[in-house]
């Protein structure tokens, strides 16, 4: 028979106490009743496959307002609509350049990106519509919102792929809801 060498015995012996402590814990945590039918797994499938889950939700309602291109440039612009609105809209996001915070409101879910530098514009995609605030852009997402509002405050102007241009301290524009997003 081979001696164990000395060192390696002292890491394998196990003490009765630790022994007690070990077999009460698993003694513990053994349910006392084993029930055969929830043990037995989930149950199988019917043969006419999973079960059914029910009509698919309607989708959101959306406006064809933003889709055609356009950009639109102020100090501020703000952009309201109902739920749904964030699927809807990108804004850049580079922590060493902007500020971002999030809240939720009375009205519904506030984000605002604010520029950290003076000169760095921020930028937003909502559908084709380029948006571009020298300050900040607010996004507010309203569960009472009947439709898409966008406000640019601070000299304002819109261009379109036309070379059209419109300028006003502020501008409003507004999309109705019309239908299904597709």
């Amino acid at each position: 028979m081979t001696k164990t060498p000395e060192p390696l015995r002292r890491r394998v012996r196990v003490g009765a106490p630790t022994l007690i402590a070990l077999a009460a814990l698993v003694a513990c945590s053994a349910p006392d009743h084993v029930d055969p039918v929830s043990s037995a797994g989930p149950e199988p499938l019917e043969p006419d496959g999973p079960p059914e889950l029910g009509p698919e939700p309607e989708p959101a309602r959306w406006t064809d307002a933003f889709r055609g291109k356009s950009t639109l440039l102020a100090h501020n612009v703000a952009i309201v609509g109902p739920i749904g609105l964030l699927d809807h809209i990108a804004v850049r996001s580079d922590d060493a350049l902007y500020e971002r915070s999030a809240k939720t409101t009375e009205e519904g879910f506030l984000q605002t990106v604010r520029s950290r530098q003076e000169g760095e514009i921020v930028r937003a995609h909502l559908d084709a519509w380029l948006l571009a605030g020298e300050r900040s852009i607010s996004i507010l997402e309203s569960p009472t919102a009947t439709s898409v509002t966008v406000t640019a405050r601070g000299e304002a102007v819109r261009l379109d792929p036309l070379g059209n241009e419109e300028r006003a301290p502020e501008l409003v524009f507004e999309g109705v809801l019309e239908r299904a997003a597709e």
